[in-house]
């Protein structure tokens, strides 16, 4: 994973990594359904985006 993620470090500003979760899987994503850990990085990939702003 993280081998993947560095190697899209030059072609974007930031990268940020979702881990899996099996709340994701039934193709309705709910904030509060994500595991604490999942929750974090959703909101490190939003501020990655409002950084860009």
């Amino acid at each position: 994973m993280k081998r993947v993620a560095d190697g899209y470090k030059t072609l974007a500003r930031d990268v940020a990594t979702i881990p899996f979760d099996p709340a994701i899987v039934d193709g309705i994503l709910r904030y509060d359904a994500l595991r604490p850990n999942t929750q974090r990085a959703w909101l490190a990939a939003g501020a990655a985006v409002a950084r860009g702003l």
